[in-house]
């Protein structure tokens, strides 16, 4: 059957009339994203390298019904996939010449900014 990755990169390949989604280079920027559960209200906030790869994987759980986002597991499979949905919180572009580890660092201090707005009562 292959892994949830395996499946991530027969929809990014395929040659279907609608690709699931166009990643270039260019358009690889990472940022903060909310993933959003509509029975019960909780969300995951998460700061990731590159929104579209993420966004890529999301779909294609939701669309293969897998588990495949840490922390949702338990109301993933309560709830199904169709009670989530995915939303973008912000853009953090990396500036050119920055460092892996300060990009993960200037992504981070954007998640916290963005959680302390949210209840911590309804996160993941």
């Amino acid at each position: 059957m292959g892994s949830f990755w395996d499946k991530v990169k027969g929809l990014m390949n395929s040659d279907s009339d609608k690709p699931a989604l166009d990643i270039t280079l260019s358009e690889k920027k990472g940022g903060i994203v909310k993933i959003n559960c509509t029975s019960n209200g909780k969300y995951l906030i998460r700061s990731v390298a590159s929104i579209s790869l993420f966004q890529v994987a999301f779909d294609t759980a939701k669309k293969t019904r897998t588990k495949s986002i840490h922390g949702l597991e338990g109301d993933w499979d309560r709830y199904g996939p169709e009670c989530f949905y995915f939303e973008v919180m912000k853009v953090v572009p990396r500036p050119e010449g920055m460092k892996d580890k300060d990009y993960r660092d200037l992504l981070s201090a954007a998640e916290r900014e963005i959680s302390q707005r949210e209840d911590p009562a309804l996160s993941y």
